[in-house]
């Protein structure tokens, strides 16, 4: 604000220009400008210095994903960056701007509890993932993995964290709470920090300081983790997980029969449940119709989720306690379903799949995505088991013929071993289909007892042979 002779007073924000009713000013900061005023006798200039206190500098940043360091179209959108103890904040996208008067002191820090999509990027191969670190099997090759892993924010990664993982999957939780009661989705690094031991990052420093501020900075640079991500697959643009192998899981039901009971249940089935390590859905049914009760005799140790089953929607997730991958045959059930019937609206065709509450993906050994998909089906066969043999056995002068049927073309690779474990021949036979029969080997093998496998085939894969 200033005032010059009899002028009216001009009040104006460092570094701009201002108006008033008798007058304007325009300046520069840490220069001599001028400020014209009009009255009855003209215009008059008078010089004025600015003094010190109005002088002020910039801090500049971004805001990155840590896979995606310096790399501008990876940033975190929507992220509260705030000065603490000034009155100054903003919601920035991957850019901040703020400003601070010279020779304070300055800390500037960052927050996001603000997805949409509360478990964008955190799925059960993140749960995975998590218990091999624990167990030792496989350990989170980045410090800000290991953040993200520690979601109660107590300094470790523990099967606690692995529990809250779980709640939010489920739709049980909306958010992580650490031990000050704070509700985050995300932490911020300083990406300028140096760990001392990446394996063990805690603490880190999660703000920028500054002392006695005298000049503007620039590329200061903060890295978020969302808190239970750990293979770094959030995407903020895209909340549905991509499908990277063709086969879904099939999960089926019988047509419904209803009795005079009360309770209704279903059977649920399987088909390509194959080598899993973990799997996620929403489960549907009609709410007029159906009340649900529970879930019983389950073949795998599952989470289920019921906050939303008044809505006609029950949350499902499974890992493996070991990070161990698991098949089941085609046509067994999984876990029955219980209800109760309460009202009269057709109960057919009332079960599906959707990622409404938790996210639709099943996980392979090769952490390969798989969607899972609910048919109503009169009933899921077993595959039968492709038949082959070695005939004659015992061989005849050491020579191994082998015979096949087959209903799909298969690629079958055979492998001999003697009775030690010892693999004496490898074999790769393309296109087998239908009946073959062929030689593996003639003569050169001596007396005793070997092991043909067949690598391919469904059903039996190893036949013992004498010679």
């Amino acid at each position: 604000m200033y005032s010059i002779g009899n002028a009216q007073q001009i009040t104006t924000n460092a570094g701009g220009e201002a108006h008033g009713i008798s007058g304007s000013a325009s300046y520069t900061i840490g220069q001599q400008d001028f400020i014209s005023y009009y009255n009855v006798n003209g215009f008059v200039n008078q010089g004025v210095q600015q003094p010190y206190e109005f002088y002020c500098s910039s801090i500049t940043g971004n805001i990155v994903a840590p896979w995606a360091i310096n790399v501008f179209s990876k940033t975190v959108p929507n992220v509260l960056v705030n000065m603490v103890g000034f009155d100054s904040s903003l919601f920035a996208n991957g850019v901040y701007n703020l400003t601070s008067n010279n020779g304070s002191n300055a800390v500037v820090k960052a927050s996001k509890n603000n997805d949409i999509t509360k478990a964008n990027g955190v799925t059960t191969l993140d749960v995975a993932l998590v218990q091999s670190h624990i167990l030792q099997k496989s350990i989170l090759n980045s410090p800000y993995k290991i953040i993200a892993a520690d979601v109660n924010g107590d300094g470790k990664v523990t099967t606690l964290d692995i529990v809250y993982i779980k709640r939010l999957i489920l739709g049980l939780d909306t958010t992580f709470i650490n031990a000050i009661n704070q509700k985050r989705l995300w932490v911020f690094v300083d990406s300028s920090y140096k760990f001392v031991d990446s394996s063990s990052p805690f603490p880190f420093k999660d703000s920028i300081s500054y002392k006695g501020l005298s000049s503007s900075k620039t590329n200061q640079t903060f890295i978020g983790c969302k808190l239970g991500d750990v293979n770094w697959d959030w995407n903020p643009a895209v909340a549905k997980l991509g499908i990277n192998n063709t086969v879904p899981v099939e999960l089926g039901y019988d047509p419904i029969k209803l009795n005079n009971e009360k309770l209704i249940r279903i059977p649920i089935k399987v088909k390509n449940f194959k080598e899993l390590l973990s799997i996620q859905y929403t489960l549907n049914f009609n709410p007029a119709a159906l009340k649900f009760v529970g879930v019983n005799n389950i073949a795998l140790n599952t989470d289920i989720g019921t906050n939303y089953a008044a809505e006609g929607k029950v949350s499902f997730l499974w890992v493996d306690a070991k990070s161990e991958y698991k098949t089941l045959e085609d046509g067994s059930i999984l876990f029955e379903l219980v209800f109760e019937r309460i009202g009269k609206e057709a109960i057919e065709n009332t079960l599906s799949i959707d990622g409404s509450i938790t996210t639709v993906v099943a996980y392979d050994k090769d952490y390969q995505s798989h969607d899972v998909v609910m048919k109503r089906v009169e009933n899921i066969q077993p595959l039968q088991p492709e038949k082959w043999v070695v005939a004659p056995n015992p061989t005849k002068d050491g020579v191994i013929q082998v015979q096949m049927n087959l209903t799909d073309s298969k690629i079958i690779v055979f492998r001999l071993l003697d009775n030690t474990g010892r693999l004496l021949l490898i074999k790769r036979v393309d296109g087998v289909i239908g009946n073959n029969r062929f030689t593996l080997r003639e003569g050169n093998i001596a007396s005793g007892i070997y092991y043909l496998q067949a690598v391919g085939v469904e059903g039996v894969k190893e036949i013992r042979i004498e010679n």
